[in-house]
C-alpha cells in the first residue's frame, strides 16, 4: 500500500478491461496507468495560482495559529506552521508537492521506490530535493541521519515507526521535538480512499493550504467517479489477484481491509480474495490457482520487502502456463 495514490489509475485500467470483458453496452477506457497522482490530480496548477493568496493568508493567521491533529491514536497539538518537512517515502511526497509544499522539504527518503515510479507530473519537482537515504541503502534514514537534517515535521508511513527496520520508536521522534505525522492507510484496517482524503486535508490544515486540499481531493473524486460511470452497466465484474510480493510457493496479496480491495471495489471489481478480514498477508499459489483470478495487478516495487518489478513478479507466476491468456496489470 505504499503506492497509495497511483492504484487508482490501475483501478481505472481495470475498469476499461471490465466494459470489453462483461458487456458490450459500455464503452470507453481508462487506461492512463502511468501515476495515479498525475492523472487523479490534475489540479496542480490551478493550486499554483492560489500560492501568492495563500501565503499572505498564512502570515495574517500566524498570530492566532493553533491547530490540533488526531492521527495514529494520538492527538498532536500544534502552535506553529512547521518550516521543516521530511518525507519517508515517495508516496508522502507526493501528496506534499501535490500540495504546493516542496519549497519547505528539507529531505526525503524513498522507502521501497524509486524516482521513475513517481507521478510523471511531479517528477521534476521531486528530483530536485534531497534524498537521504535510497533504496539501496535501505529505504529509511537512521535516526542519527535524520537528525543532522533538523526537521520539525515528519511525514512517515508505519512502516518506519520501529527501531528495528525503521527509523525509531515514535517516541524517539517525539524526544527530539520532531511533530510526526503518519500515513493513515498504513496503521488503519480497514481503509478505504476517504482516509487519503483525510489525510490531504490534515496535512493542509497544518500548513494553512486548506484550498488546495480541496482542489486536490475534487480531482480525485472525479476520476473516481469516470471510472465508477464507465463500469455501472457491467454484469460480469472482473475478479483480480493482486500481487504484492512473493516466491515461487507464496505470495503477499490484499485482502478485505486494504485500500487497494476499497478502489477495486469501486472500479467494479471482485478481489478474489476480498473475504479476507485482513489488510496483507500471504497466500499459496495453489490458493491463486484455485481462485482462478481473470486479471493479475502486479505491485512493481524495486525496494524493500516487495522487492520485485511488475516484470519480476510475473516470471514467478510462470506456473499459471495454462493461464497465458491472463491479463496483467502494472500498477506501476
Amino acid at each position: 500500500m505504499k503506492k497509495t495514490m497511483s492504484m487508482i489509475v490501475s483501478c481505472a485500467l481495470i475498469a476499461s478491461m471490465m466494459t470489453a470483458c462483461g458487456t458490450s453496452e459500455t464503452s470507453g477506457s481508462k487506461s492512463d496507468t502511468a501515476s495515479t497522482t498525475s492523472s487523479a490530480t490534475d489540479a496542480t496548477s490551478a493550486v499554483s495560482s492560489e500560492d501568492s493568496k495563500t501565503e499572505e493568508k498564512t502570515d495574517e493567521a500566524s498570530s492566532s495559529y493553533h491547530v490540533e491533529i488526531d492521527n495514529y491514536n494520538r492527538t498532536t497539538v500544534y502552535t506553529e506552521v512547521p518550516k521543516r518537512i521530511v518525507s519517508l517515502s515517495y508516496s508522502e511526497t507526493e501528496i506534499l508537492v501535490a500540495l504546493g509544499l516542496e519549497d519547505k522539504i528539507v529531505g526525503i527518503a524513498e522507502a521501497d521506490n524509486t524516482l521513475d515510479e513517481c507521478s510523471a507530473k511531479y517528477r521534476d519537482t521531486i528530483s530536485g530535493l534531497n534524498v537521504i537515504c535510497s533504496t539501496e541503502e535501505g529505504g529509511v534514514p537512521t535516526l542519527e541521519t535524520l537528525l543532522t537534517i533538523d526537521p520539525d515535521f515528519v511525514y512517515a508511513t508505519s512502516y518506519a515507526l520501529n527501531s528495528e527496520s525503521g527509523v525509531g520508536e515514535l517516541s524517539d521522534f517525539e524526544n527530539y521535538n520532531m511533530n510526526v505525522y503518519v500515513s493513515s492507510t498504513t496503521y488503519k484496517s480497514p481503509c478505504s480512499i476517504d482516509d487519503v482524503y483525510g489525510d490531504i486535508r490534515n496535512i493542509a490544515k497544518i500548513f494553512q493550504v486548506e484550498d488546495r486540499a480541496e482542489t486536490l481531493i475534487s480531482e480525485m473524486e472525479n476520476k473516481i467517479s469516470d471510472v465508477t460511470k464507465v463500469t455501472a452497466n457491467v454484469t460480469e465484474p472482473v475478479r483480480a489477484f493482486a500481487y504484492i510480493a512473493g516466491n515461487d510457493s507464496r505470495a503477499a496479496t490484499v485482502g478485505g481491509n486494504a485500500l487497494a480491495n476499497d478502489l477495486m471495489a469501486k472500479a467494479g471489481v471482485v478481489n478474489v480474495f476480498g473475504e479476507e478480514n485482513e489488510t496483507m498477508f500471504g497466500v499459496g499459489l495453489e490458493a491463486i490457482v484455485e481462485a482462478n483470478p481473470d486479471v493479475i495487478i502486479l505491485f512493481s516495487n524495486t525496494g524493500g520487502s516487495a522487492n520485485a518489478t511488475a516484470s519480476e513478479k510475473k516470471k514467478l507466476l510462470k506456473y499459471l502456463h495454462k493461464k497465458d491468456e491472463r491479463k496483467y496489470i502494472s500498477n506501476k
